[in-house]
């Protein structure tokens, strides 16, 4: 069943939003000041394409001015759109599933800084996020 989530979550949306991110990466990598952004970026583009099976925990309080900003002018619109697809998702009985992970990726999107991504099974850190 994992595996077929999996590639249904990367035909319904997944590759669309890894791709935007890594291209927003890009976009913050052209400027000095951005280079934390494009990495945090990447990070976000790398679990937007298999957030099956993961879990993340978000910690607002270890960065608020970060998770401030960036709620302020990236993470709103992407996590409203989250929301949006979720509602959308959960509205067809079938794709519930996926409905979920697009709440988990809206929680993301709206405080990076600070988040852990886990392995559900062995709750092990999936992805080093570099602390800073």
């Amino acid at each position: 069943m994992g595996i077929v989530l999996r590639i249904f979550w990367v035909i319904l949306g997944g590759f669309v939003h890894a791709l935007i991110w890594a291209v927003l990466a890009l976009v913050f990598f052209c400027t000095i000041i951005g280079i934390p952004v494009c990495m945090r970026c990447m990070e976000i583009a790398r679990y937007s394409l298999n957030p099956v099976g993961q879990n993340v925990e978000t910690d607002f309080s270890s960065h608020p001015a970060g998770n401030t900003l960036w709620a302020l002018f990236i993470g709103a619109v992407y996590g409203l759109a989250c929301l949006v697809l979720m509602a959308v998702f959960c509205a067809t009985v079938i794709l519930i599933p996926l409905g979920v992970q697009y709440l988990k990726l809206a929680r993301l999107y709206l405080s990076p800084f600070g988040a852990e991504i886990y392995d559900n099974a062995d709750k092990i850190n999936v992805y080093p996020i570099i602390k800073y």
